[in-house]
């Protein structure tokens, strides 16, 4: 019987092979997997075992899903840890529909500029200089 191994070829680990890894989010969610799953292996526990909590360890490390360059990167996330065995898929088919709810959610102007739309002023500091009746 042919035993397949679960670990990577060294070329594969190197970030020029995984142009997705230059997104820092999607690189710190595969550190966080690989790190704990290396461990786990080291310590002796199975490949289910380790495979689950690396796997357990990978969605806690997803980027919050508040503002629009988060949920950007929570979704790039959620799609690399399919790729790579990280996310099952009747979990990642949740995590991806929570994203698109939480798109929903933010504000327009902030998708248009990339990035957090300014406060408006408290009402009570606004001056109005129509007259009052």
């Amino acid at each position: 019987m042919l035993a397949v191994s679960r670990t990577y070829p060294a070329f594969l680990l190197e970030k020029s092979a995984m142009p997705a890894l230059d997104n820092p989010a999607v690189a710190h969610c595969f550190e966080v997997w690989k790190t704990i799953q290396d461990l786990l292996r080291a310590e002796g526990h199975t490949h289910a075992t380790s495979d689950y909590e690396a796997a357990r360890a990978y969605r806690h490390a997803l980027p919050p899903l508040t503002g629009y360059q988060n949920i950007r990167n929570f979704i790039a996330c959620v799609n690399y840890g399919i790729l790579i065995g990280a996310i099952k898929d009747p979990i990642s088919t949740r995590l991806l529909y929570g994203a698109r709810v939480a798109l929903s959610a933010v504000d327009p102007q902030e998708k248009r500029s990339g990035s957090r739309p300014t406060q408006a002023p408290d009402a009570s500091q606004t001056t109005d200089s129509s007259p009052t009746q």
